[in-house]
């Protein structure tokens, strides 16, 4: 059945190899019935370290030995994880204390460590730096693209909300109510976003605007291949590089204008691109805070 040998499931001495105790648990999730008799499981994932590369021919050629349908027997590779603290990799092994996942969460949050471990791909080692991961600074992946929309909200926030000048103490009304940003966005048109792109003061400011939109473009044909390559550090890639295009259109546009008609129109790829970042880190269970 594919395999390069014949393996030995049951040893002299009557017990069974680990390999016999995998078959079984294979065979057990293959036998399992759904509703009506049918399979309750159409396809089975397994993820085992780089090491067991070799291990894969044998796990096929006994399902396909039982009769179950080995193309619904799907097998993920992940490489090693190193993990650098203060500089210098951990060693850990038999005479150390062995650091758990466990510690890591504790150390650096949920947020950090979800979004680290998927920042690359499995098949590549990955060096999680744990001082930088807790770090509240722009080299810290989760935290560039959590600020990312935090000042999207923080944007939105200034727009419909009276502002106070802090060295008078007076307050402006705002810009916008809630209900006009949002009759705005139910009726917007593509003539609306080509009259922002005319508004716009510079034309550096013209084409970060159009690089940003063609990336919130990319959207849903991106969850489709990182689903299907089983790739969610496409994911993790996307939400940076569409970060930093906002950073980026941030530093030379101004998005709250005097300009009502102006503003409307440049606040709705804010709410474009804060949905999509939401979007994004709720897929790969990272929360999108409103404020940091």
């Amino acid at each position: 059945f594919g395999d390069e040998k014949d393996r030995v499931l049951i040893k002299s001495d009557g017990q069974f190899t680990y390999l016999a105790a995998d078959i079984a648990y294979h065979h057990h999730k293959f036998s399992r019935e759904g509703v009506e008799g049918t399979p309750q499981y159409n396809r089975i994932v397994n993820i085992w370290g780089a090491d067991h590369h070799g291990y894969i021919p044998r796990m096929r050629g006994a399902i396909e030995a039982l009769g179950h349908p080995v193309n619904e027997f799907e097998i993920l590779l992940g490489q090693l994880v190193n993990l650098i603290v203060d500089g210098e990799k951990a060693r850990m092994g038999k005479r150390r204390k062995m650091l758990t996942l466990a510690d890591v969460v504790e150390e650096v949050g949920v947020d950090a460590t979800r979004f680290w471990m998927v920042n690359k791909s499995a098949d590549t080692t990955l060096d999680f730096d744990v001082n930088l991961a807790a770090s509240a600074t722009d080299e810290n992946p989760v935290y560039y693209v959590q600020y990312a929309h935090a000042r999207c909200a923080g944007i939105l926030r200034n727009a419909t909300q009276d502002n106070v000048n802090v060295a008078t103490g007076e307050k402006a009304p705002a810009l916008l109510t809630e209900e006009a940003l949002k009759a705005y966005e139910q009726n917007l048109t593509a003539d609306h976003l080509s009259a922002m792109l005319d508004n716009l003061d510079s034309d550096e400011a013209r084409q970060r605007v159009k690089d940003l939109i063609l990336k919130l473009d990319q959207f849903e044909d991106l969850v489709v291949d990182a689903a299907n390559l089983r790739a969610p550090h496409l994911l993790a890639r996307y939400a940076l590089e569409l970060s930093a295009d906002f950073h980026g259109l941030y530093n030379v546009c101004r998005i709250l204008t005097p300009d009502a008609d102006v503003t409307l129109g440049r606040l709705m790829v804010i709410i474009a691109l804060k949905k999509i970042l939401a979007q994004t880190l709720y897929l790969l269970g990272v929360s999108a805070p409103d404020r940091m």
